[in-house]
């Protein structure tokens, strides 16, 4: 293969890898999901932008311009793809954890990037510039082996776990899903399996030029096509997103029918029933009035009374039928409320956070509130009853078509089948009641006290928007 021709396959390889990075970024900022791969295609970006300079930076130093700083790009373009690599690792833990576990990741990948680093610097101290450009083994090892290829295995199979999440939403994002999580396997065999020819395994039988060979075709050929076919993935996992905006349009128009509809039967009872039953009630009071008869009498003062009961009625109806959804942020002074006043005798530290509202949400349905006030109600009085817990948090947000509520404390822990009082039985019976009437389901997990990490309990909710 012609020099030419590498050059122009790495400048259209990189090319394709930035313009993907490009459009995950703006996508992560243009675009409101609840979906959790919405949180992660800002990694996707870094991922695709770095990776795709790496690229440019290794068609610098192949053009031959820059001959005298050949090592130092060569340098900088395996530091780039650590960064790169380390970015599609992440990726995949953003998809997998819960966000509490994220900083916790991201440190540990920190950690082993800082490793990679000082190694790294320490190899090219002692053993000279030129020692790791002509000895791959430990950027090969570190860099393909143990970063790209994993990382490329994580992704897919979490992206295919959550396929297999939105399926029953619709089928075709499940297959986007699938997509995405396949072209990043095969860019994780392609750039992290064929490596530069080395005299170690698999390096020494599975390279680039054996690539060649075997099929007669250029291997950054495939990872241009991998870079397009990567691409118009995220293009449509982006698109999918817009399925929430077009719910939340749906709903605001049903509430606004809703609302016109239960105007108009309030106003309806009030200037139809309401006024012609006091009429009525103004005639049977003069009719009472000049009646001498005591049966008769009494049979218009007991009609009388029934018919302001009824005028009652019907204005607490119209009061009460058909409540408004509730603003999310009548729900969270109300929740708030309700801890400090239960948390208040205690010593027990709980926080609340309702993500709800930062996920674009802003009214739910009163009944459901209700269910999920009760909950939250319920689990923190068992914290701080029996617990022992110094802290306790409360988490809500949406997840996919869900409403997940996650309490969780650092206590002595918990088992529901056994060791429970008659008072913690009672409590969790209504609320499983509650979850299980609507549809969700409720899990238990203890922790057990290792080394820096406290014991505790952590209850997950997770309860169906639209059953």
């Amino acid at each position: 293969m012609s020099q030419s021709m590498l050059i122009v396959l790495y400048l259209l390889y990189g090319f394709v890898f930035i313009l993907m990075g490009i459009t995950a970024i703006k996508g992560y900022r243009r675009s409101y999901s609840v979906f959790p791969l919405v949180n992660a295609l800002l990694l996707m970006g870094i991922f695709g932008i770095t990776h795709g300079v790496s690229e440019w930076i290794t068609l610098l130093r192949i053009s031959g311009a820059f001959e005298t700083i050949r090592v130092e790009l060569f340098y900088v373009g395996r530091i780039l793809k650590a960064i790169s690599f380390l970015a599609l690792f992440q990726f995949g833990m953003v998809l997998i954890l819960r966000p509490f576990w994220w900083k916790i990741s991201a440190l540990v990948l920190s950690i082993y990037f800082i490793g990679f680093m000082v190694y790294f610097y320490r190899i090219v101290f002692f053993m000279g510039m030129d020692y790791l450009y002509e000895n791959p083994f430990f950027l090969t090892v570190s860099l393909r082996y143990l970063m790209a290829l994993p990382a490329a295995v994580l992704s897919m199979v979490v992206l295919m776990y959550h396929g297999m999440r939105v399926r029953s939403l619709d089928a075709i994002w499940m297959r986007y899903y699938f997509y995405l999580g396949i072209v990043i396997m095969i860019y994780g065999v392609l750039d992290g399996f064929f490596v530069r020819k080395a005299d170690f395994f698999p390096a020494s039988t599975f390279h680039n030029q054996w690539f060649y060979e075997t099929l007669g075709i250029p291997i950054q050929s495939l990872k241009v096509l991998i870079g397009i076919a990567l691409l118009i993935g995220v293009h449509f996992i982006i698109q999918s997103f817009a399925w929430e905006k077009e719910r939340k349009f749906a709903s605001v128009k049903e509430t606004s029918r809703r609302v016109l509809d239960d105007n108009k039967l309030k106003q309806t009872i009030h200037d139809d029933l309401i006024q012609t039953l006091y009429i009525s009630g103004l005639t049977l009071d003069a009719l009472k009035g000049d009646a001498t008869d005591p049966t008769v009498k009494t049979g218009l003062e007991k009609a009388t009374t029934v018919m302001n009961q009824t005028i009652d009625t019907l204005r607490d109806f119209i009061r009460t039928a058909h409540e408004q959804p509730v603003p999310i942020h009548d729900f969270n002074y109300k929740v708030r409320s309700m801890i400090e006043t239960i948390s208040q005798p205690s010593t027990v530290n709980v926080t609340f956070h309702n993500n709800l509202e930062n996920q674009g949400i802003q009214n739910l349905e009163p009944s459901l509130l209700e269910d999920v006030y009760t909950i939250i109600k319920e689990l923190t009085m068992n914290v701080i009853k029996h617990a022992q817990a110094k802290h306790a948090s409360i988490v809500i947000y949406q997840e996919i078509a869900c409403l997940k509520v996650i309490v969780s404390d650092d206590g002595i822990g918990f088992n529901p089948s056994q060791n429970t009082t008659e008072e913690e039985s009672l409590g969790i019976s209504l609320i499983t009641t509650r979850i299980h009437n609507r549809g969700g389901a409720i899990k238990f997990h203890t922790n057990r006290k290792f080394l820096m990490f406290p014991a505790g309990t952590t209850v997950s909710t997770l309860i169906p928007l639209e059953g």
